[in-house]
C-alpha cells in the first residue's frame, strides 16, 4: 500500500477545505464585483442621464470616477473637445488617483511594520 488510510484521510480533508474555501472566495469575489460595479455603472450616467436622477443620486455621482470617465469619453468622441474643456473631468480623476495612491502606500508601509 502506497499511503496509509490515515494519510489518505488527511489529504482528503485538506482537499475538501481547499475546495470549500475556493468556492467561498469565488462567490465573494463575484458578489463584491456585482455590488460595486452595478451602482458605479448606474450612477455614471452611461445608461441614463444624470439629470434625470433624484438630487441625492446626482450628488453621489460626483464621487463616482466612472461618471468623469464617461463624460470625458463623450466629450472626446462625440464633440471633439480639447484639453481646455477636459481638465474639468481630468481633475477629479487625478484627485482620486492621488488619494488612492497615498492610502495604498500608507497601508502597505503599515503592513510591513
Amino acid at each position: 500500500m502506497l499511503f496509509s488510510s490515515h494519510e489518505l484521510e488527511t489529504v482528503e480533508r485538506v482537499v475538501s477545505h481547499v475546495v470549500i474555501l475556493h468556492r467561498g472566495k469565488v462567490v465573494a469575489l463575484g458578489l463584491g464585483l456585482f455590488l460595486s460595479t452595478m451602482p458605479a455603472t448606474t450612477l455614471s450616467g452611461f445608461g441614463t442621464p444624470i439629470s434625470s436622477m433624484p438630487p441625492l443620486f446626482q450628488k453621489l455621482s460626483y464621487v463616482n470616477p466612472l461618471r468623469h470617465i464617461v463624460a470625458l469619453l463623450r466629450s472626446v468622441y462625440l464633440k471633439g473637445v480639447g484639453f481646455d474643456v477636459l481638465w474639468r473631468e481630468i481633475a477629479p480623476m487625478a484627485v482620486f488617483a492621488v488619494l488612492l495612491l497615498g492610502i495604498s502606500v500608507w497601508r502597505f508601509r503599515k503592513s510591513l511594520e
